[in-house]
């Protein structure tokens, strides 16, 4: 890629992403921007399958024209190499999340670079993860909020199963030790394993490889009733220093009437993007549909009837939610039993 101005001593950023997705990667970027204070230059990298539209990619850049030293570049990524990759059904995942991947050959000629999914925002000073000393290890991650039940699904012997969706990645170590292929090869031979997609595999074929970043880097707030692995006290201290909000979970802010926590830092950027028409649309659309709507919020169910809200508690939801979680452990360990459980 030569094309490509990669030079180690920017600020190099890399999202992934598809033309469905750009909406949601223009508040990433922005929120990133707006936060940072920085004089280096910002090279912000988006590996595109082709989907993202001409009139999109104007777009884009001119959100990336908010700060005079950002440049933005598309990176060209076949898709067809990932179309046999494990999907989760019904999902709100895309083939996206794996290119992840091919980003130590496809930008050669780096050292290190932050890689930020496009679903959350940035509220702290990006400069500041970027002064993050990764030592040896292949990548800086925060543990996943509900990671110990995915240490045990998977059988890692590791401290922590960590959230993929904010990486510092060391990609000249993971260049010199084919990682890029190791990821690959995890894929195919662990399918029956994943459920996670490319976080799964990343956990397994880095475990006990990877430096551990604060909660405050990846808040992940998760309603459904599962066990977090963090203290009380633990996310209260990072809710209070936030500095990237991450949405995990298939409820987003985009979605009308999704009372997503934490949904008013994704408009308040949206308003400052070419995209903040959608801000009206979303109003209205979410106003209609509060006049009658339910949904279900781990162990609440939200009622909206017109215009007003109540919530109730579902009362089996909690055991549903154990024997869901021991029955898909169960098969799990029966189809892996004789086989090697890492990757490494």
């Amino acid at each position: 890629m030569s094309e490509l101005y990669q030079n180690n001593g920017d600020i190099s950023i890399c999202f992934s992403a598809d033309n469905n997705y750009v909406q949601h990667l223009s508040v990433a970027i922005v929120s990133m921007l707006s936060n940072t204070k920085t004089s280096k230059r910002i090279n912000i990298y988006v590996l595109n399958d082709g989907s993202i539209t001409e009139e999109n990619k104007k777009r884009l850049e001119k959100v990336v024209m908010l700060k005079e030293n950002a440049k933005l570049f598309f990176i060209p990524i076949d898709k067809k190499m990932f179309e046999d990759f494990y999907m989760l059904p019904k999902s709100h995942f895309t083939l996206a999340t794996y290119y992840r991947y091919v980003i130590p050959t496809m930008l050669d000629k780096l050292s290190k670079l932050i890689y930020l999914d496009c679903d959350l925002v940035v509220c702290g000073d990006i400069e500041e993860l970027w002064n993050t000393d990764v030592g040896s290890k292949y990548i800086a991650a925060v543990p996943d909020i509900l990671g110990r039940e995915n240490i045990i699904r998977l059988g890692l012997d590791s401290e922590h199963y960590c959230n993929a969706g904010v990486l510092i990645m060391n990609l000249e170590k993971m260049r010199a030790d084919d990682i890029q292929n190791e990821l690959i090869k995890c894929t195919y031979e662990k399918r029956d394993m994943i459920r996670w997609l490319d976080q799964d595999v990343i956990n397994m074929v880095l475990q006990n490889k990877m430096k551990y970043l604060d909660l405050s880097w990846n808040f992940q707030y998760f309603y459904d009733g599962s066990k977090a692995d963090y203290t009380k006290e633990e996310v209260r201290n990072a809710a209070k220093n936030l500095k990237i909000f991450h949405y995990i979970g298939h409820i987003k802010p985009w979605d009308y009437s999704s009372h997503r926590p934490y949904s008013h830092l994704y408009f308040k950027y949206l308003k400052m993007t070419p995209w903040k028409n959608f801000c009206y649309k979303y109003a209205l659309y979410s106003f209609i549909k509060s006049l009658l709507f339910v949904q279900n919020e781990g162990k609440y169910r939200r009622i909206s009837i017109l215009g007003f809200s109540i919530k109730t508690k579902r009362k089996y939801f909690m055991l549903e939610n154990e024997i869901k979680n021991l029955k898909e452990m169960f098969i799990i360990e029966t189809k892996n039993k004789n086989k090697v459980k890492t990757c490494n």
